[in-house]
């Protein structure tokens, strides 16, 4: 459903009711793909390929940090185990890439 929502497809496709996002936060552990095989989707399509990409996972497996890294994440981050924490540091973090100014020729459309 990410790459759909990405690549404007379907019911995505009305960009005033579905905006391209100015920050995304994957799950090392989605449902249908992995937070991976989205990155990898990501960085290959040129339309999406500066958006800001942050990875979550419950583990800090070090062979997770580094695909990450390598498949072009901006950051990792550990989930904290109490939710507001977790707020906090999705606020943080969201708030910091949502104000960085990002190429007009790179905003999903």
């Amino acid at each position: 459903m990410a790459v759909r929502y990405l690549s404007g497809e379907g019911e995505y496709g009305n960009r005033a009711e579905y905006p391209f996002p100015s920050v995304m936060f994957l799950d090392v552990k989605m449902p249908a793909a992995t937070g991976f095989d989205v990155l990898r989707w990501v960085r290959e399509h040129p339309e999406c390929s500066v958006l800001p990409t942050l990875m979550l996972s419950s583990s800090g497996d070090e062979g997770d940090v580094e695909l990450a890294y390598e498949l072009g994440a901006n950051g990792y981050f550990v989930k904290p185990p109490h939710l507001d924490d977790l707020k906090a540091m999705l606020r943080s973090a969201y708030d910091f890439w949502a104000r960085c100014t990002k190429p007009k020729a790179h905003n999903g459309k």
